[in-house]
């Protein structure tokens, strides 16, 4: 494995941490897989990774597949050898552990339930969710000269 890999998030990391104990696992991979789809959506995925799961990633697409079940797919793992240089360059900034993408997520869908991890994986949140990650973007892409 590459020693410049970096490590963004993993669903264990959660799930073995302080998780609400009346929720299943899966609940610890929703708000990641919220940001790998939408990386999938707005093509910020490196081609390998993009070829190497190929189908489950045009089941996503197809929204046959929620978020969350993306992220179970790729072993609960997000790390900078699964996305291009500008989702490399983008998720450093903003999903990184100084980012503000939990806030964006804790703010969005999480502000009155329980925990951040009684988010429901489903595609009306990512929607909602979605909106919020595209302005962020696009201010990061205009403060980067792009």
């Amino acid at each position: 494995m590459n020693d410049d890999i970096i490590v963004y998030d993993k669903a264990k990391w959660h799930h073995q941490g302080d998780y609400p104990t009346d929720l299943p696992t899966k609940n610890a991979f929703t708000h990641t897989g919220m940001f790998l789809a939408w990386l999938a959506d707005r093509g910020l995925l490196s081609p390998d990774f993009a070829e190497d799961f190929h189908e489950d990633l045009q089941q996503l697409n197809e929204r046959k597949i929620t978020p969350g079940r993306i992220f179970q797919i790729v072993d609960g793992v997000l790390a900078s050898d699964m996305l291009n240089d500008d989702g490399n360059a983008f998720s450093k900034t903003y999903y990184a552990p100084e980012g503000i993408y939990f806030r964006d997520y804790h703010a969005i869908l999480a502000l009155t339930l329980a925990s951040d991890y009684h988010t429901a994986d489903t595609w009306e949140n990512y929607d909602k969710l979605k909106a919020t990650i595209d302005r962020r973007y696009n201010e990061w892409r205009q403060s980067n000269g792009a």
